[in-house]
């Protein structure tokens, strides 16, 4: 019973009136992890309380890797934050869970979701994958792209 690919008018209606009907198509929701910009793969993920990227040490010094059980802000968009989907939402580092410690939006960002997960002790060191996945109310599970993290 998908509405995917279907149109529908969407039409706004406020004390001043009722506007023209609007045809706009459906999508699938498809939460989505931000990267860093410039790159496809490097995850928009901070240290909790700070600026800086979970990335490998460099000369920029733009960041410092994670270590385990560090909190870290993981940035993301394609999903609203009510109890229910916070419920339904499941975070992994290298397929292994993260526990979720709060999801608020981001005061810095319109319709961006700060997700604070700690870092599983078995989660190993280097560039790791970071993943969510979402059960929708319909029971669709919902999987984001994949972004890394960089952990010592």
């Amino acid at each position: 019973n998908s509405l995917n690919g279907q149109e529908m008018n969407l039409v706004l209606e406020t004390a001043m009136g009722v506007s023209a009907p609007l045809p706009v198509a459906v999508a699938e929701a498809k939460p989505t992890l931000l990267s860093v910009e410039g790159s496809p793969t490097e995850g928009f993920i901070t240290m909790a309380g700070t600026d800086r990227l979970t990335v490998i040490r460099d000369v920029r010094g733009a960041g410092e890797p994670a270590q385990v059980e560090d909190l870290v802000v993981v940035r993301a968009t394609g999903f609203g934050t009510s109890a229910s989907e916070i419920a339904s939402m499941v975070m992994k580092i290298r397929d292994i869970e993260a526990r979720i410690e709060t999801v608020s939006p981001d005061p810095a960002a319109a319709g961006v979701v700060q997700i604070f997960i700690r870092v599983p002790v078995a989660v190993g060191s280097g560039d790791a994958p970071v993943q969510m996945i979402l059960r929708s109310p319909t029971g669709q599970t919902l999987t984001s792209n994949t972004v890394t993290m960089a952990i010592e």
